[in-house]
């Protein structure tokens, strides 16, 4: 089949529109995966959504349209920053009097942007290369099904907004008409990272810090935690200065600091609670 043939559009269209069908109604957060999109009214949620899916699908065929033939053209970061500025405008002119523009140049703003560029940059390829040029080599043919497309879409969408919401949020630029309920400062970000850590913030705020790295590489480790007196696996976002399997020093002193930290906090409140009794 030609690429650049209207039938392929066809199909692509097909995918975001039956992706937009689940974003019509209630969604439930059953993972607890989108903190910030929780505090948003059903209505601003679905429509948030949506715009980003729109904004999503206008992207893919603009660039289909261009006729990109090389894939190296297609730069995750880019894309994902350009997705989440025409979806914030296009929020804004909706409601022109109750949303204020997002500062980028903010260091908070630059690196909740950051974080969705180092998580979901092999998510996002796989899928735009699939769409703009029906490359699926990365993964089994058979594998990469309709479903598994659409399935991709809505994710991808879920944590662009996820991300703008956050955006919004940490700059308190929503009007308070649009919240189920304001969350508290240490919610965006100290006990946000405390509890929800497994997002990269912690290892990269640490490696940030403490050495300032000029570029930041990424790999996952999967390492033995004690967690609430169980071991258990967990999925722990690491930065790698080589391709070593072993953790640095610096790692693992982190991780150890996190744990002790958490550790003591839950002591420090079980103390207070019991004083508090007495």
């Amino acid at each position: 089949m030609n690429l650049y043939t209207p039938s392929h559009n066809k199909k692509i269209k097909v995918f975001f529109y039956q992706t937009s069908l689940k974003f019509c109604g209630y969604l439930k957060n059953t993972n607890k995966q989108h903190i910030f999109l929780e505090f948003l009214r059903e209505d601003l949620k679905s429509h948030l959504l949506n715009i980003v899916l729109n904004e999503f699908l206008f992207l893919i065929l603009d660039l289909r349209k261009v006729r990109v033939k090389n894939s190296n053209f297609i730069k995750a970061d880019f894309i994902l920053k350009v997705l989440i500025t025409n979806s914030e405008t296009q929020l804004i002119n909706s409601f022109p009097r109750k949303i204020r523009r997002i500062n980028y140049e903010l260091n908070d703003a630059l690196w909740i942007i950051k974080l969705l560029e180092i998580e979901e940059n092999y998510c996002f390829k796989i899928l735009t290369h699939y769409l703009i040029f029906e490359d699926n080599k990365t993964l089994d043919e058979n594998k990469f099904s309709d479903k598994f497309t659409r399935i991709l879409i809505e994710h991808l969408v879920l944590k662009i907004s996820e991300t703008l919401t956050r955006l919004f949020l940490t700059q308190d630029l929503l009007d308070p008409c649009f919240l189920k309920s304001h969350p508290k400062s240490n919610l965006l970000f100290d006990k946000f990272v405390t509890h929800f850590r497994n997002n990269l913030y912690w290892s990269s705020y640490f490696t940030l810090v403490l050495i300032q790295p000029k570029y930041i590489y990424t790999n996952m480790h999967l390492i033995w935690i004690i967690l609430n007196k169980k071991i258990c696996y967990k999925n722990i976002y690491l930065l790698k200065d080589t391709e070593d399997l072993e953790l640095t020093n610096l790692q693992s002193c982190t991780l150890l600091y996190l744990e002790t930290v958490d550790f003591l906090k839950l002591k420090l409140k079980d103390f207070l609670m019991l004083t508090k009794k007495d």
